[in-house]
This record gives structure tokens, sequence and C-alpha cells, in this order.
């Protein structure tokens, strides 16, 4: 035989209810996949590349159908190759303080 928990709710499960109610992020969850397993509540895997945002599908077969798949080999002397030098100087210049050539921005936390 099962009880039934007949007691109000905490304060802090109220509180809880009220914030997910009022959560200015909670949009975003739906710019994502999500899982279709109801177990999982959250995704917190800090070294993964996470949930794949809906627009990748489209954004993937664009960038077959045009950049790599019209412009082959041409493509690796059209600046993007350098852009981990670029970037991580602009980076580091405004967040740092580091001088030019001293921060690049890499792929992965496993590279």
């Amino acid at each position: 035989m099962t009880s039934i928990d007949t007691r109000p709710p905490s304060t802090a499960s109220l509180a809880a209810v009220d914030l997910d109610a009022h959560d200015p992020l909670a949009t975003f969850r739906e710019r994502f996949v999500a899982s279709d397993d109801p177990a999982v509540a959250a995704y917190l895997d800090g070294n993964s590349l996470g949930r794949p945002p809906r627009v990748l599908e489209e954004r993937l077969a664009a960038f077959v159908r045009g950049d790599w798949g019209t412009r082959l080999i041409r493509g690796w002397g059209e600046g993007w190759f350098d852009l981990p030098l670029t970037l991580g100087d602009r980076i580091a210049a405004q967040t740092l303080g580091a001088g030019p050539g001293q921060t690049i921005v890499g792929d992965s936390t496993t590279v």
C-alpha cells in the first residue's frame, strides 16, 4: 500500500516553482535538442559539445552545400585558418591584457 504525502508544499518548493515560472532564460531550452529520456533533467558535462542547437542540422547542410562543397581546397587560403590567432589576440587584449601572439582560441579542451 502506498501512502500519499498530504503535507503542504514547503516554502522552498513554492519559491522554486515561482522562480521557474518567471525564469527569463526558460525560452532558451527550446533552442536545443532535448533528450527523449525523461530521467535526464539537466546536462552538466563541462567537457562536451553539449546539447546540439536545433538550427545545427540546417547550418551544417548549408555549410556542406556552400562553403565546403563549393570552395573545396580554395577555402584553406581564405582567412579562417588564422582565426584561432586573430580571435585570441582580440579576446586577450580586451579581457586579459595580453599582447599579440600570446593567446589562441582552441577548438576543444581535449586537443
